[in-house]
C-alpha cells in the first residue's frame, strides 16, 4: 500500500476500497458509424480481460489475467 505525502487512499462509505471504473472486467462492443459510435456490454464476469482473438468463423475468445 501507498502511504505518505503525496498519496490518497479512497475508500468507499463501509472504509473499502473499492473502483470507480463503470464496466471494469467486462468485453464492450464497439461500433463506429458516421454519427458516431456506441458501447454495447457483450461479456462480463472476468477479472481483467487482457487478449483478444478470432477464429476462422468469426468467434470471439477472451483470455483473463
Amino acid at each position: 500500500m501507498l502511504n505518505g505525502p503525496g498519496w490518497t487512499q479512497h475508500k468507499g462509505a463501509a472504509g473499502r476500497m473499492y473502483s470507480r471504473v463503470p464496466y471494469r472486467g467486462w468485453v464492450m462492443k464497439v461500433a463506429v458509424s458516421p454519427d458516431g459510435h456506441s458501447w454495447t456490454p457483450f461479456a462480463s464476469g472476468f477479472r481483467s480481460p487482457e487478449g483478444l482473438g478470432f477464429d476462422k468463423d468469426g468467434r470471439l475468445y477472451v483470455t483473463d489475467n
